[in-house]
């Protein structure tokens, strides 16, 4: 899951050059790309502190289903007390953490 996750967050970073596109609508929003890198390091020791396989953190999130919804996601993240109590930032808005989702690449019906 993780090795998937972080080749796609490289595809957007490479996908985000130049940083400041000459037209507004070609812009990428970098702090959706910066939210997805901490929510997905917070998901990472929070299954190595569970023991989880990133198969078992999936499973856990998408409530066994084989897709991970927005509103899952959403719901499963904003309750993540590592990203409420951040001392880097402020927790994460559920706009925030969809537009965090978005940036996976996630179809309609989800990732």
């Amino acid at each position: 899951l993780f090795t998937d996750l972080d080749a796609k967050l490289e595809k957007t970073g490479a996908d985000a050059q130049p940083l400041i596109a000459a037209r507004s609508e070609d812009r990428t929003d970098f702090s959706s790309v910066r939210l997805w890198t901490l929510v997905a390091e917070v998901l990472r020791r929070r299954a190595r502190k569970a023991g989880q396989s990133s198969e078992e953190l999936f499973a856990e999130m998408s409530s066994g289903e084989t897709l991970l919804s927005e509103a899952r996601f959403v719901s499963f993240t904003q309750d993540l007390p590592e990203l409420q109590n951040s001392q880097d930032a402020e927790p994460p808005t559920p706009e925030q953490l969809r537009a965090a989702f978005a940036t996976l690449g996630a179809t309609d019906e989800g990732f």
